[in-house]
């Protein structure tokens, strides 16, 4: 086959950067080398893959395109590339898409995501399934703006694994891990907004034991609903916090697991919604409901003024392990188990709720679809597991992870042979952060003083910058 011609007639149509780069791949995936240059043990043939993806680089340049827009290919662009590939096909074969591909890549990355969202919105509104195979942008580099005042990122390049066949280093083709991905665009302008602002986030604290909690025993195993003993006082503190929030000028403030109620998330919602709101998202905690006999944790982001984000937990706590007492969460699994991913330009924003950040199925989910800033809300006495997870997604996608969790102490059940105990919590809040040297962050439970109470930080702090906020109420 005459790749370059076939190639010709398949970007007659092509107007940005995306197109013709998912095209060259689309082209690629479907007449796939068996011996892929880009990873063959042929040092002539991947040389000159090298060279033809070097060269592509140099001249689809900016500096060498000046009548090209960020966006758009220049009026030469197709040529320029049926080009490259008809100069080195009979060398290399199809392998020359992929290396022009490549090269693309290098170049132009950066406009591959407001192409797609442009695309994909217009075809599908605010939101989108991916399909088993469907090519998707992933951003690079890092979503925080560096300056000469900023820490020093981590580089991804140097951690990403070695790239499939038939994907880029910022396209990647979508694999279900027995997870549906919904991207949403609904919330794109306020969540960009929230994300470049150089604005303090926050982990919020309101249960200082476990003990203001109620564990109701649906039977032997299942838990359900757990929910705070007085609504009253959880809903002042949880106002407190929000309050506290808007007026450090917090951007984004997590909530623990279990600690909110839909009564109480509609007060905070009414809070959000006053004038002197703005640029703020709430995870406010979780809280279990029941509809139609299907139990459910639920997990809401609130904005000012417009519809929530939600996440339905995907995996529930269970400790049938232990060989005494066999305990789960009562809730339903959802079917399918679904994730929304919420672009916002090149951040892509996700909720998981506490088990849910630590199952290896919705992990890889998020780091496949480059999540890169993830809200955790969650409740349990150990969190070690959590570190290591933040670190991965740090080094898949420099992504900012903010772990809230709570209550910060655990009142063990009195029986006749074991006296009640109280032990705090391993962390009261975990931040994972592309920043060298500072990729970790958290504070222990036992050093929340008081609730209700704010950790309020920013990306780069190490852990003697987290200020420490009691709210008197």
């Amino acid at each position: 086959m005459d790749w370059a011609d076939h190639v010709g007639q398949r970007l007659r149509h092509t107007k940005t950067f995306w197109d013709a780069t998912s095209t060259l791949l689309d082209v690629w995936r479907q007449h796939p080398s068996a011996d892929p240059a880009r990873h063959t043990d042929d040092p002539d043939r991947h040389s000159a893959w090298a060279e033809l993806s070097v060269e592509t680089e140099r001249l689809l340049s900016p500096q060498h395109r000046p009548d090209a827009s960020n966006l758009e290919l220049a009026i030469g662009d197709p040529a320029t590339i049926v080009e490259l590939i008809r100069r080195h096909q009979d060398s290399l074969g199809v392998d020359a898409i992929d290396a022009v591909a490549w090269g693309i890549d290098v170049v132009a990355n950066e406009t591959f995501a407001p192409a797609w969202v442009a695309s994909t919105r217009g075809c599908s509104g605010d939101h989108h399934t991916l399909r088993e195979g469907e090519l998707f942008p992933v951003a690079d580099p890092a979503p925080y703006p560096q300056t000469t005042e900023s820490p020093e990122l981590t580089p991804r390049g140097f951690s990403i694994p070695e790239i499939p066949a038939g994907e880029l280093p910022n396209i990647r083709a979508f694999s279900s891990r027995g997870i549906e991905v919904v991207i949403s665009f609904e919330h794109a302008e306020s969540l960009e907004a929230i994300a470049v602002a150089p604005q303090p986030i926050a982990t919020g604290h309101v249960n200082a034991s476990s003990d203001e909690f109620t564990f109701p025993h649906q039977n032997a195993t299942d838990i359900f609903p757990i929910a705070a003993r007085d609504l009253a006082k959880q809903e002042s503190r949880l106002t407190a916090v929000v309050n506290e929030a808007v007026a450090r000028g917090v951007r984004i403030l997590v909530i623990p697991e279990l600690s909110g109620h839909e009564s109480v998330v509609a007060t905070l919602q009414d809070r959000l919604d006053t004038p002197e709101v703005e640029d703020l998202l709430v995870i406010a905690g979780s809280h279990h409901v029941e509809h139609t006999a299907v139990r459910r944790n639920i997990a809401l982001g609130l904005l000012s003024d417009e519809t929530p984000l939600e996440h339905e937990k995907l995996f529930r706590f269970t400790n049938e392990l232990r060989p005494a007492i066999r305990e789960r969460e009562g809730i339903d699994t959802p079917a399918p188990r679904r994730i929304t991913i919420h672009q916002a330009n090149r951040f892509r924003f996700a909720i998981a709720i506490c088990k849910d950040f630590l199952e290896p199925r919705l992990s890889d989910t998020l780091a496949h679809v480059g999540a890169n800033v993830i809200c955790v809300p969650a409740m349990s006495p150990k969190t070690a597991p959590y570190h290591a997870r933040a670190l991965e997604h740090v080094n898949a996608s420099q992504a900012l992870t903010i772990i809230a969790n709570g209550p910060t102490a655990w009142v063990k059940e009195t029986t006749s042979e074991v006296p009640a105990a109280t032990s705090h919590a391993e962390d009261a809040c975990i931040i994972g952060q592309p920043v060298a040297r500072r990729m970790l962050v958290t504070v222990a439970a036992d050093a929340v003083q008081a609730v209700p109470s704010l950790n309020v930080f920013k990306v780069g702090d190490q852990p003697a910058d987290i200020e420490s906020v009691i709210i008197n109420m």
